[in-house]
């Protein structure tokens, strides 16, 4: 027995873990990876992975996204503008922008929703900070999704 999240005792399951394969940052799409994105998400989990690990941001407004670095050759990598480097976008830029000029992007209340529907569904978080400070920003929001 352990201590499960709302503070009572509940047993773990660990049937997530006879999933031998995980679909790194959603999963990679049309020969394209670390897209994070929504088609890659959905692909990936029609082919049958159950276990997904996604990276974890903050837009410039404080929003939990799930994107793997603004760095520009990251965003090169994606074929998105260079002009996050030097300042993340807001939500609302973030929504707009479009990876390889047809993905979507997803926030983490995106894929909460679609693990609503999805209840076989686990999420492995990666997130890119190293700072305490938006290391807690980041787990209070996940806890409020």
């Amino acid at each position: 027995m352990a201590v499960g999240y709302s503070g009572g005792l509940k047993k773990f399951k660990y049937n997530w873990t006879s999933n031998r394969l995980i679909a790194h940052a959603m999963g990679g799409i049309d020969n394209k990876d670390y897209t994070n994105s929504r088609e890659a998400m959905e692909y990936n989990y029609k082919r049958g992975f159950r276990v997904f690990e996604v990276d974890l941001a903050l837009s410039s407004d404080n929003k939990l996204i799930a994107w793997h670095s603004f760095s520009k050759e990251s965003l090169k990598k994606l074929g998105v503008s260079t002009k996050y480097s030097t300042k993340e976008p807001t939500l609302e830029e973030f929504k707009k922008i479009k990876i390889h000029k047809k993905y979507s992007t997803l926030t983490f209340k995106d894929i909460v929703d679609y693990m609503e529907d999805h209840r076989d569904m686990y999420l492995i978080i990666d997130s890119k900070y190293s700072k305490d400070k938006n290391i807690k920003i980041i787990y209070e929001k996940i806890l409020q999704e």
